[in-house]
């Protein structure tokens, strides 16, 4: 994931460290999957989440 790279210098200015970072592809995964395995919901491709801790 390229922008990664990118936000976690950002996030360390702040004193924050990356956990975990999902993109539209894992969400889609992670929320979208029925029971059968079906996609059943989009994301739009320029969104993710991002979890951080204070360090």
């Amino acid at each position: 994931m390229p922008e990664k790279a990118a936000l976690e210098p950002f996030l360390a200015e702040f004193e924050f460290n990356i956990i975990d970072q999902k993109d539209a592809t894992a969400l889609e995964k992670a929320f979208f999957i029925d029971a059968s395995g079906k996609l059943t919901g989009k994301v739009n491709g320029t969104h993710c989440l991002v979890t951080a801790v204070k360090l």
